[in-house]
């Protein structure tokens, strides 16, 4: 899939910094997030042997948007995706992966999963988007 490491080109700006220290971290996680967590890393596994492939929460999103279930090597499981889904919705919020790449100087011990809420995570993915879109198009 196109642009799944757009996030990383682009950058986050010092705003994000702020808001990305406040998203629940891993160890904080309450049941249901991670459950969202470990099939989100689980499709990642079937896919690319990867716990976590870079870019992986921007793919799966945009595999339930635009229901294309190709993804590394193979296809996404429908009953993770749509379990995914549904726990997106209960929850209100969506799991990401937070490191250097995306904050610069960030220590490696708050590196990792941060659950994110649904509007932050909603304007994230349509940044990511634009950024893909701008990336793809010829002059």
């Amino acid at each position: 899939m196109a642009g799944l490491d757009r996030r990383r080109q682009r950058g986050f700006e010092m705003s994000d910094r702020i808001l990305i220290r406040c998203w629940l971290r891993e160890e904080q996680f309450s049941d249901a997030q991670r459950e969202l967590q470990e099939t989100m890393s689980d499709i990642s596994e079937d896919c690319y042997c990867a716990g976590w492939l870079i870019g992986l929460e921007y793919a799966l999103w945009g595999a339930m948007q635009d229901g294309n279930l190709r993804f590394g090597l193979g296809e996404i499981d429908v009953e993770k995706l749509r379990r995914c889904g549904q726990l997106a919705q209960e929850l209100g919020g969506w799991i990401v992966w937070v490191d250097d790449h995306d904050l610069p100087g960030t220590r490696s011990q708050e590196w990792g999963n941060r659950f994110v809420p649904m509007a932050e995570w909603l304007e994230m993915y349509r940044q990511n988007c634009q950024a893909d879109n701008e990336t793809w198009e010829t002059p």
